[in-house]
């Protein structure tokens, strides 16, 4: 049987009856009491919610009504010429009774009476004559009598949360003051809106006479989703007979209830999701986590014999693509029952043995070819090199009698014995050395004594081991593009020295030089007549070393400086002597 046969059969016996029919059966059972009990916790919420603001606006009453009846504190507001003492007085009573009244609520009292004097428990960084509270009192003055009650929406940090004020008379019926009472923001106004075992997404508004938010409470983490303009519109359609207690905000779907404030035209505003207050569907809820929770053990049962042999299999089939990764070309014991495993084995183990075939003729390939490129380029300046030096004894034998000539071939002999003569293709940098100074006396005899070769070559260079002839085109370079053609006298300078880790070597002049064009064909690689010799310089550094560097710096006129800089060697093929 097929892992695919396997897995279907097992989820459809397992898992498709109790976990798609069993949740409708429990939905369909408990959906029609869903909204009753909606609308049922949202009214005892919202109920809670504005008997809590109207016990804060019964201990205002309260207090005011102590405060208006306090013979010696209108005795002295009604004064025109109290003295500082019975100012204090005032308002240490105002503190006393702000304490033993209020002292639930960080609150404050001002009484502004009839000739401009205020008594006040404002902190030291408040104002009592800030513009909002001086024309809180003049409504309060036009109130003539009546309790006002006051909201401060999107208040600054000075401003209450809310406050009452109320004119204060004497005994013969004269106004003699005003009283304001402020409620600012606590911890106790904080829960003013909070319920204990609060659903999620629920929100709950204060909103004033003029459709303004107060004060705004969202237990989803302080996210509010209910706007001042959603509930204008709110508004508009149930006084036109459309309202419901329905809204939608986005794509969510809303309970919308609200509860008036006795003593003032305030509204108590709720929001809550339909799927947060489901109660019935608690019920629906945990049958389902039970029924889901037995079939997920009976899937587990079942399918983690099948599982674990098939797991087992993959793990091991993965660590062996690992190693196939890293160029391991390993091959599987197959020993697996499951058929789609079994040909899956069988179909790596080709698969590897092919890549091993690949790898080795492809490895093998790159070698040859390499070593042939190695060998094409050894051998292309060998020609071009002998064929100038001969030219150049064949001018020489003309010009000047033969013990020169025998001078020129001896030295001829020894550059040969190095370029055609041994048998490997790298060389210590000492004996490259005494091969370039017979290349140089061989120019000296050709073209005169018209130029210097300067050698600053550090000990413990020696002995490194280089390509064969790496100096000797760079050294031509310089005699005959360079030196040759100055009036004054030329100058060579040829050097090899350790920076860091890597071996640096220089062969600078101070002839023509060179322009940027002439340059660049050299570092592209345009093989000229006149930069072959150069090119194959730089072309064998970086078949012979990993991330060399071959710079060309020149100025027309003013000289050439070509550095090698040799970088790790790179693995060479079995043949190689270097």
């Amino acid at each position: 049987m097929t892992i695919k046969k396997q897995l279907i059969s097992t989820i459809i016996s397992a898992t498709l009856i109790p976990m798609l029919i069993m949740p409708w059966l429990g939905y369909l059972y408990i959906g029609n009491t869903v909204k009753e009990q909606l609308l049922l916790q949202g009214k005892r919420q919202l109920e809670e919610s504005s008997r809590n603001l109207e016990e804060i606006m019964d201990d205002v009453l309260m207090i005011s009504n102590v405060v208006s009846t306090d013979e010696y504190m209108t005795g002295v507001v009604r004064k025109t010429d109290g003295d500082m003492g019975e100012r204090k007085e005032v308002i240490k009573r105002l503190e006393d009774y702000n304490a033993v009244y209020l002292y639930r609520y960080n609150a404050a009292m001002i009484i502004y009476d009839s000739d401009g004097k205020v008594y006040s428990t404002l902190g030291a960084g408040q104002s009592e004559n800030a513009e909002f509270r001086i024309k809180w009192k003049a409504d309060t003055i036009a109130k003539d009598g009546y309790f006002l009650w006051k909201t401060f929406p999107g208040r600054s940090e000075e401003e209450p949360i809310l406050g009452m004020s109320r004119n204060l008379f004497d005994k013969n019926g004269i106004r003699i003051g005003v009283l304001c009472i402020e409620i600012y923001q606590d911890l106790y106004m904080g829960k003013l809106l909070r319920h204990d075992s609060e659903l999620m997404h629920t929100e709950r508004y204060l909103v004033d006479e003029s459709g303004k938010f107060v004060l705004s409470y969202a237990n989803d983490k302080g996210q509010t989703r209910f706007t001042e303009e959603i509930y204008a519109g709110q508004i508009k359609k149930a006084r036109t007979n459309k309202g419901s207690n329905e809204i939608l905000i986005g794509s969510e779907r809303y309970i919308f209830l609200q509860d008036s404030v006795e003593k003032t035209g305030w509204k108590m505003v709720q929001i809550v999701p339909y799927n947060e207050i489901y109660a019935k569907l608690i019920y629906y809820r945990n049958f389902n986590y039970i029924s889901n929770v037995l079939c997920l053990l009976l899937l587990i049962l079942t399918g983690s014999y099948m599982f674990s042999r098939i797991g087992t299999s993959l793990t091991r089939l993965g660590e062996a693509m690992e190693q196939v990764r890293k160029g391991d070309f390993i091959n599987l014991e197959n020993h697996e029952k499951n058929k789609e495993i079994h040909k899956i084995y069988d179909d790596f183990n080709n698969m590897s043995t092919r890549l091993r075939k690949l790898f080795d003729e492809n490895l093998r390939i790159t070698k040859e070819k390499e070593e042939g490129r190695l060998l094409a380029l050894q051998t292309q300046i060998q020609p071009h090199f002998l064929f100038n030096t001969l030219n150049g004894i064949k001018w020489l034998c003309i010009i000047e009698s033969a013990p020169t000539a025998e001078r020129m071939i001896e030295s001829l002999g020894h550059i040969l014995e190095y370029s055609l003569g041994k048998a490997k293709d790298c060389i210590t940098l000492e004996e490259e050395i005494v091969c370039l100074k017979h290349y140089i006396e061989l120019q000296k005899m050709r073209y005169g004594n018209i130029f210097d070769v300067i050698y600053q070559i550090d000990e413990q260079m020696n002995n490194l081991e280089v390509p064969v002839l790496i100096l000797q085109p760079l050294v031509e370079n310089s005699i005959i593009h360079g030196v040759r053609e100055k009036k004054e006298r030329g100058s060579i300078l040829v050097s090899a020295k350790m920076e860091g880790i890597q071996a640096v070597l220089a062969v600078e002049d101070n002839g023509e030089g060179m322009s940027n064009e002439r340059i660049s064909e050299i570092l592209k690689k345009t093989h000229t007549e006149r930069s072959i010799g150069v090119a194959n310089v730089k072309e064998r550094i970086e078949l012979y070393y990993k991330d060399s560097k071959f710079e060309i710096s020149s100025q027309p006129g003013k000289g050439t400086r070509i550095r090698m800089i040799l970088g790790k060697r790179r693995e060479q093929s079995e043949n190689s002597n270097c």
